[in-house]
């Protein structure tokens, strides 16, 4: 350490005293987890991110009109955070037109949502269409794929933004929702959710997503041309009613369709499947089990392995209510090795008895250990709902939304605000904050 001589006593010795202190500073920040609130709070609530495989980029929705400055249309936007940068700016146009339910591509490049556009199917009427850009502006694509009158979840990419899934209405399926793959080099789209032998599902195909590499689609429905009951007692007769989705893989190199839940539905003896994820390899596949008995409550969580053909529950349920137990699967890892969940469990950390609420959570798989995201500096979890949870690809940094209003300090616009954690020092920072200083 090195000082600068004075003659002055007095300021020599305010001198040493400052070096002292920032020589220390390098130390507190490595020990001590960090609470950032930027700036001021949004206007309005924020959701539904996305993240780069680096960490560096995260987009989202929000109906806050001031992330930026020149946001007058009053609808849901799209908008994207630089880390590195700290800097918001807005991904979707300045019509008063909703756009939702971003992703970004693992590269980082690419940025695709769900945009409300004025039109068909009925004359006055309104459909869901998917805008596809270039994170620095200079292209952009529309794909007309007439999604249903909700927004619809977001598009899935390959990593380098080529190959983009989607779920909408086709017209050689009368009618019926199938999942569409779409090449951003020759601007095509066609049908992926399709049988070995070339069948098309004859009910709705839901949540489609591809691998980082985009081999490998996986989709869930419950259309009978795919797959039929393992059985025909009175509950397998209840495998296809009241949307009881199946999960299947589409391997595009071979051309084939695999039936991926045959082993959930042999432990929980009936079906019911959502939001399902793939990893590179087509090894591992997890999805979330929905119960329309109970209130259709994704209560259990499946990574499952089908090459060593296990089913992967994360969790034995303690009980089978639906407000004690309920795991949902929201990013996996590119190994199967580790996860984001949401939950509700007591039992993952401690949180208080009468807390219903969902956590979020990582779990390794590998080593057997949850870890709870949503928390404060303090260790205490979020006092109100956290989900949306999606990692970098090494699992560094970790993005959500939440409504909770003790994360970091200043949170009072008492609406969801998007976070990100770095889940190994326990830095937590607000990233849908005003841009007023």
């Amino acid at each position: 350490m090195c000082f600068r001589f004075t003659a002055n006593p007095a300021a020599m010795s305010n001198t040493i005293i400052l070096a002292i202190a920032l020589s220390l500073v390098p130390a507190l920040q490595e020990k001590t987890p960090v609470v950032t609130a930027l700036n001021s709070d949004a206007n309005g609530p924020s959701r539904e991110p996305a993240i780069s495989e680096d960490g560096d980029i995260v987009v989202f929705e929000s109906k806050a009109s001031n992330l930026v400055s020149d946001d007058t249309d009053g609808e849901w936007d799209v908008f994207a955070h630089s880390r590195k940068q700290h800097r918001t700016w807005r991904i979707s146009g300045s019509e008063a037109i909703p756009a939702r339910n971003p992703t970004i591509s693992g590269d980082g490049r690419w940025v695709a949502y769900w945009e409300l556009r004025p039109g068909e199917p009925t004359p006055g009427g309104v459909f869901w269409r998917i805008v596809l850009r270039a994170l620095d502006g200079h292209e952009s694509k529309t794909i007309d794929a007439r999604g249903s009158m909700y927004p619809p979840r977001a598009p899935s990419m390959s990593r380098d933004g080529r190959w983009l899934v989607y779920a909408a209405k086709s017209a050689t399926a009368d009618g019926v929702s199938l999942a569409h793959l779409f090449d951003r080099e020759s601007g095509a789209s066609e049908i992926i959710s399709i049988g070995t032998k070339g069948e098309l599902p004859d009910r709705d195909v839901l949540e489609p997503s591809i691998s980082s590499n985009g081999r490998f689609v996986v989709f869930c429905t419950d259309s009978l041309a795919l797959a039929t009951p393992t059985s025909t007692s009175a509950e397998s007769a209840l495998e296809y009613d009241d949307g009881r989705e199946h999960v299947f893989v589409r391997d595009r190199d071979a051309r084939t369709a695999r039936y991926a839940s045959d082993l959930a539905l042999k432990e929980l003896g009936y079906a019911g499947y959502d939001h399902p994820l793939i990893t590179p390899d087509g090894r591992f596949v997890a999805y979330n089990h929905h119960d329309s008995r109970k209130m259709g409550c994704r209560h259990v969580g499946f990574v499952s392995d089908l090459v060593e053909r296990r089913a992967g529950r994360l969790l034995k349920a303690d009980t089978e209510n639906w407000w004690q137990g309920a795991v949902k699967i929201t990013w996996m890892s590119s190994d199967g090795r580790r996860v984001i969940v949401e939950s509700c469990r007591h039992d993952l950390a401690p949180v208080p008895e009468n807390d219903s609420g969902y956590h979020l959570y990582e779990r390794n798989i590998a080593e057997g250990t949850w870890k709870l995201l949503s928390r404060t500096a303090s260790g205490a979890p979020g006092n109100g709902w956290s989900g949306g949870g999606v990692a970098s690809a090494d699992v560094s940094v970790v993005a959500f939304w939440s409504e909770a209003s003790n994360l970091v300090g200043g949170d009072e616009n008492g609406a969801s605000d998007v976070f990100v954690v770095e889940p190994a020092t326990g830095r937590i920072e607000r990233i849908s904050v005003s841009a007023a200083k």
